[in-house]
C-alpha cells in the first residue's frame, strides 16, 4: 500500500542520513542515494555505489566533468534532449562517427535520424515513437511533493551537490535548445505544454522551469561549443 510504500522510504533513508556527514558503510550491495549523480561524475571507483568517499562530491570537480563531456542530456526533458542530440549528429558525416572501429555502426541510419528532427520536434508534437521503459513493475512515484516533510528534508539533506550540478545542467539544455530553435532549425520543439507539466515537479528547485526558458531563449548568450 501506499502506506507502507513511505514507511519502508523513510527507514531507507534514514540510515543513510543517519550517518551524515560521513559516507554511509552499508547500502545494502544497493542503490545509494547519497548524491547519485555527481559521484558519478566524481568517482574514481569502478562503481560508485556505496564507497568510501565523501556523500558531498565535490561541486567543482563535478562541475568541470560535466563540461568535458559534449552533450548531456536531462531524462526530465528526455525527448527534447533526444531532439538536441540527434540534429547534431545528422550534422556529423557517418563515416567520423565511427572512430573505434570496434563498434558496431552497421544498424546506423542518418535519415532516420533527421527524419525524427524534422517529423518529431515541433510545437505542437503530433507524431510520438519514442517508447518507455519501465524497469520496476510498480514504476515510480509520480510525485514527491505529497511526501511527509521529514522524508522531503532527508532527500534535501542527501542530494545537495546534485540538486546544484542538476540545476546547473537545466539551464544549459535550455541555452542549447534555444540555440538550436533559433539559430538552427527555426522552429520551438520545447512546448509551453511541457513546461507547464513539469513546473509542479521540478518546483522543490527554487526554479519555474517556465521562467527560465523565457530568460534564456530572449538572451543573446544562449551557446556553448556551438555557432
Amino acid at each position: 500500500t501506499s502506506d507502507d510504500d513511505v514507511h519502508d522510504f523513510r527507514l531507507w533513508l534514514q540510515h543513510f542520513h543517519a550517518q551524515l556527514p560521513f559516507a554511509s558503510d552499508s547500502c545494502f550491495f544497493c542503490y545509494d542515494p547519497m548524491n547519485f549523480q555527481s559521484h558519478h561524475l566524481t568517482s574514481i571507483m569502478l562503481s560508485a555505489h556505496c564507497d568510501a568517499e565523501s556523500p558531498n562530491p565535490d561541486f567543482r570537480l563535478a562541475n568541470e566533468t560535466y563540461w568535458d563531456l559534449d552533450w548531456v542530456g536531462v531524462a526530465d526533458f528526455f525527448h527534447e534532449s533526444k531532439c538536441l542530440l540527434f540534429y547534431r549528429l545528422s550534422l556529423t558525416p557517418e563515416d567520423s562517427l565511427r572512430a573505434d572501429q570496434n563498434y558496431n555502426f552497421s544498424d546506423w541510419n542518418i535519415s532516420r535520424v533527421q527524419t525524427y528532427v524534422e517529423e518529431e520536434c515541433t510545437c505542437p508534437r503530433t507524431k510520438f515513437t519514442d517508447v518507455k521503459v519501465q524497469h520496476h513493475a510498480e514504476g515510480h512515484r509520480s510525485d514527491l511533493r505529497d511526501l511527509p516533510s521529514d522524508i522531503l528534508d532527508m532527500i534535501s539533506a542527501l542530494t545537495v551537490t546534485d540538486v546544484a550540478i542538476y540545476k546547473m545542467a537545466l539551464a544549459q539544455l535550455f541555452r542549447e535548445i534555444v540555440w538550436m530553435e533559433k539559430r538552427k532549425i527555426g522552429r520551438r520543439f520545447l512546448c509551453d505544454d511541457v513546461l507547464q507539466k513539469m513546473e509542479p515537479k521540478l518546483s522543490y528547485l527554487g526554479v519555474n522551469v517556465t521562467t527560465l526558458y523565457k530568460q534564456i531563449s530572449t538572451s543573446s548568450k544562449y551557446a556553448r561549443k556551438m555557432n
